[in-house]
């Protein structure tokens, strides 16, 4: 079996992790799992919708991707 990443996997690891490194420190995350809501919303918000991750739990016939 081939366990290596497809080329669009690939892409969107590179995605996610540049919005966390840009947005989202480890200390940041820290913090946040400390603090009421334990999370940042601004960051679920820009991982659903700048990057599109919502879509993916919807097909493409629905909307999604």
């Amino acid at each position: 079996m081939d366990f290596a990443p497809t080329e669009e996997q690939a892409l969107l690891r590179g995605a996610v992790a540049g919005l966390l490194s840009a947005r989202y420190a480890f200390s940041d995350r820290v913090a946040a799992s400390r603090a009421e809501p334990g999370f940042r919303p601004d960051i679920w918000r820009a991982l659903a919708i700048d990057l599109g991750l919502a879509g993916m739990a919807v097909t493409e016939a629905a909307g999604g991707l």
